[in-house]
């Protein structure tokens, strides 16, 4: 099924993630600790079907790619500080300290986590896998997940945002 209807097997992949996701919040009454359990569910997967390694899962990368990774985390620390507090805050222990600063931190490091294990590495890998790895392959194995990740955001709309906040973060993420 996956590879007769790749574009199909993403979009569902998707949906039963959401919905794994759910009803493991709804079980365990944690947004974070039901989204952290769908995703080790869909490691499982991964790891069951071979795909971890091949999909980067567990690959280290190369030392200039965590370098750049690490330059843009410390610059979304330091934006996510000022915009919180309005000044830079290196006392990471008092920042700690601070509920707020703390389930803001706790909440990116899942989301973080959960986006690129489904997104970049499964939803990716299973187009590029079908899609192979010409040019307009891996084109459209780059705007597929990153449509339906955008597209994913319209389930802020039951949190209770409003529809022009939705349509501006679905249009961020694309």
């Amino acid at each position: 099924f996956a590879t007769r209807y790749p574009l199909v097997f993403v979009i569902l992949a998707t949906v039963a993630w959401i919905l794994t996701a759910g009803l493991a919040a709804f079980l365990v009454q944690s947004q974070s600790l039901g989204t952290l359990a769908a995703t080790l569910c869909l490691l499982l997967v991964m790891w069951r079907w071979g795909w971890l390694r091949p999909a980067g899962v567990t690959a280290l990368g190369s030392g200039r790619l965590w370098l750049l990774a690490a330059g843009l985390t410390v610059s979304l620390v330091l934006a996510y500080q000022f915009g919180f507090f309005g000044r830079l805050v290196l006392d990471i222990p008092a920042l700690w300290a601070t509920g707020e600063a703390r389930a803001i931190i706790q909440r990116q490091l899942v989301v973080g986590l959960v986006e690129e294990v489904l997104f970049r590495g499964f939803l990716l890998f299973a187009l590029l896998r079908v899609w192979g790895s010409t040019r307009r392959g891996t084109l459209g194995a780059i705007v597929a997940p990153a449509i339906i990740f955008g597209l994913t955001h319209i389930l802020q709309l039951l949190a209770g945002n409003p529809l022009d906040d939705t349509l501006m973060t679905i249009l961020n993420c694309l």
